[in-house]
């Protein structure tokens, strides 16, 4: 179980550091001019959840 409990913890920090690049990416592309053609809805609607791809 504390083997599994740290892959788990590995693959919480993985993710919570891809959605900070995306954050970053987002907030990005808004600064340069994206805001116009995002509807406020679109900006803050969430993607789908999708399976993170296992590492072995």
């Amino acid at each position: 179980m504390r083997g599994e409990l740290v892959t788990l913890r590995e693959k919480v920090a993985v993710t919570e550091e891809r959605l900070a690049h995306l954050t970053i990416t987002r907030e990005t592309l808004l600064s340069l001019g994206g805001e116009d053609r995002v509807s406020q809805g679109a900006a803050t609607q969430q993607a789908p959840e999708r399976p993170v791809p296992s590492t072995g």
